[in-house]
This record gives C-alpha cells, sequence and structure tokens, in this order.
C-alpha cells in the first residue's frame, strides 16, 4: 500500500504547530504545505496516488470552503481524504465540513490537545509512521 502524501492547508504559524503535533505523534513528517486553496489544487493536479489534506477553511484567495467543495466534487481527486482543522465555530462552516470532509476538528486551543488529534488522524488515516 502506497504511504498517504500529507498536505497542510494553512497559515504557517499554524503548519508549524500541526507539524510538531504529527512528529510527536509519531507521523512522518507532511509532504507539503500550501497557503490557499488555488495551490491546493495545483498541487493535488500534480500529484497521484492516495493523499491526506489537512485543510483550514479560512485562507486568502481561493478559500478551504472552496478547495474542500472543488476537490469532493472532482473524480480526479477520489483518491484525496480532507480533514478540516479550522478554529470556526460556524454551524454553516461545520455543515460544509460534515457533508464533504473526511472528518472535522475544531483546532484545540492546547498543544497536548492538538498532539491528540494527530494521533487519532494517524490511526483513522493508516499514515506512515516513522
Amino acid at each position: 500500500m502506497e504511504a498517504k502524501r500529507i498536505i497542510l492547508a494553512d497559515d504557517d504559524d499554524d503548519c508549524f504547530l500541526i507539524e510538531a503535533a504529527l512528529e510527536e505523534a509519531g507521523v512522518s513528517p507532511p509532504a507539503r504545505r500550501v497557503r490557499d486553496g488555488a495551490e491546493l489544487l495545483a498541487l493535488l493536479r500534480k500529484w497521484s496516488g492516495p493523499a491526506l489534506v489537512l485543510l483550514d477553511l479560512n485562507m486568502p484567495g481561493m478559500s478551504g470552503r472552496q478547495a474542500l467543495t472543488a476537490i469532493k466534487q472532482d473524480a480526479a481527486f477520489a483518491h484525496v481524504h480532507v480533514v478540516v482543522l479550522s478554529t470556526s465555530r460556524s454551524e454553516e462552516d461545520a455543515a460544509l465540513a460534515r457533508r464533504w470532509a473526511d472528518g472535522h476538528w475544531r483546532k484545540p486551543e492546547r498543544y497536548a490537545e492538538l498532539v491528540d488529534v494527530a494521533r487519532r488522524l494517524r490511526d483513522l488515516f493508516g499514515l506512515t509512521i516513522r
């Protein structure tokens, strides 16, 4: 089975924390960081094979909301799992995530809780352990 490549679609500060939490959970480091939905879609078009996107909904340019919908409506991205990891408390965003995403977590306020989320992601999606 081919390992899933992890893509972080978020701002640099949150990417840094998520990468550290994944590493602490024993997950191989993410393959890439992207800053907006357009960059995410361009990267996914170049890649084949399984991928896991950890997606913030609040990104500049093409938002995470737009990217999530585009990914899940395009059969070319059937190999892509998307987990929404966002600070949004909007019921509309939660409904969007329930409809389209493969998982949805509100970003925890404490780092230890983020490590717990990383462990759950590792177990749920069979992420490569270093």
